[in-house]
């Protein structure tokens, strides 16, 4: 099964930081990165589609 990548995108560094531990415990899930900037968001998903 394929994974499911996700940016996570926030400005508060904690918000991020919890997000992604109970993330990373999913086996069908992949952080890719995280961002504080939607225009961070928005290069990303260009670059990856």
């Amino acid at each position: 099964m394929k994974k499911l990548r996700i940016l996570i995108v926030d400005d508060h560094a904690i918000v991020r930081a919890d997000i992604r531990s109970l993330l990373e415990g999913e086996p069908d899930i992949e952080v890719a990165g995280h961002t504080v900037q939607y225009q961070e968001l928005s290069a990303w998903y260009s670059a990856s589609s």
